[in-house]
């Protein structure tokens, strides 16, 4: 299929459809007429990378997984740990958010605020 055409069947764009193969996550190949050409497997990559994608997970993390996806070789304890990696992740993402807005709220708004100018410290 086109780029057009897997763009379609992805519902992405073409432009990401040309960033994903500038990144190494799939590649096409040329036909007589000088037009990429992509296989359906191709269009099963790219539903795995968005779906991918909307999991949280970074290009770079799905990059790392892809090589063994197309291999066959993704064992379902890989799949654990890689979303294990992740939830953890997210867990001390949380936890750095939920300091921060912690002392955001405690924050002085007044004449004492260490974000105002006009304020000297004590």
């Amino acid at each position: 299929m086109l780029i057009g055409e897997l763009a379609q069947a992805a519902q992405v764009s073409r432009d990401t459809i040309r960033f994903y193969e500038k990144q190494g996550l799939i590649t096409g190949f040329r036909l007589g007429n000088g037009y990429k050409n992509y296989t359906p497997a191709t269009l099963d990559t790219v539903n795995l990378i968005k779906l991918a994608q909307e999991l949280g997970f970074s290009l770079r993390e799905i990059a790392s997984i892809l090589p063994m996806l197309a291999g066959g070789q993704l064992a379902p304890v890989l799949v654990e740990n890689f979303v294990a990696d992740k939830v953890r992740l997210i867990d001390q993402r949380i936890n750095s958010l939920q300091q921060l807005r912690q002392r955001l709220s405690t924050l002085p708004i007044g004449t004492d605020c260490p974000l105002r100018r006009d304020c000297t410290p004590d």
